[in-house]
């Protein structure tokens, strides 16, 4: 939008290290919101965003002093946006702008899209890379654990669900969700899909 800049920028102050604000993603068929159905976190979110990572980088305004210092891998593909915030999360806070400042269309050869099974085996990679900062360790099982459920909801979604079961079987920690995805996976995802979209107080998503 035309203010993003000036809006952002205005937001800023010295322990400040990222401002961004809401989103519309949309196509030729419908349009949603980021954060209608997801929460913004703001502050000191270091371990908000590595359980639930949800910023889209064309939102995101970051301050050239706070990265001045930071170290990321540059052999990502389609993690460093992930790295690079979640570094930047470490050392200072973050500011969210309740306001719509960036359009995002989506379109079949987004490379979060063609390459969304990359993500799941480079976020192991993540891990690795930021295993000399202070996580607790029971964040740190939680997020392993959830990184297979979502990668057994990819495998699911693409109906492989041996292979989903497989992803499922790694899980250490979360049992009552173990329990809970295998049964649902029984049922092919078009069809939970469609019921959750009519369901669900919120409409988001394109597929």
């Amino acid at each position: 939008m035309e203010t993003k800049l000036e809006k952002t920028i205005n937001n800023f102050s010295d322990d400040i290290g990222l401002v961004f604000s809401d989103v519309i993603y949309f196509n030729s068929k419908k349009s949603f919101n980021l954060y209608d159905a997801r929460k913004p976190y703001t502050g000191n979110c270091f371990e908000d965003l590595i359980l639930d990572y949800n910023l889209c980088i064309s939102s995101c305004v970051v301050s050239k002093e706070k990265i001045t210092n930071l170290n990321f891998d540059e052999n990502l593909n389609v993690c460093e946006d992930l790295e690079f915030f979640l570094r930047l999360a470490y050392v200072s806070k973050l500011k969210y702008i309740p306001e719509t400042l960036v359009k995002y269309r989506i379109h079949d050869s987004n490379l979060s899209i063609t390459n969304q099974d990359k993500f799941y085996d480079e976020f192991y990679i993540v891990l690795n890379n930021l295993s000399g900062l202070n996580i607790d360790d029971k964040v740190l099982k939680r997020i392993i654990d959830v990184n297979f459920i979502n990668y057994a909801k990819f495998y699911w979604k693409n109906r492989k669900i041996n292979k989903a079961y497989m992803e499922l079987n790694k899980i250490k920690n979360l049992y009552f969700q173990v329990l809970i995805y295998k049964l649902i996976m029984l049922i092919p995802y078009k069809l939970v899909n469609k019921i959750y979209r009519i369901i669900s107080p919120v409409k988001i998503g394109f597929d």
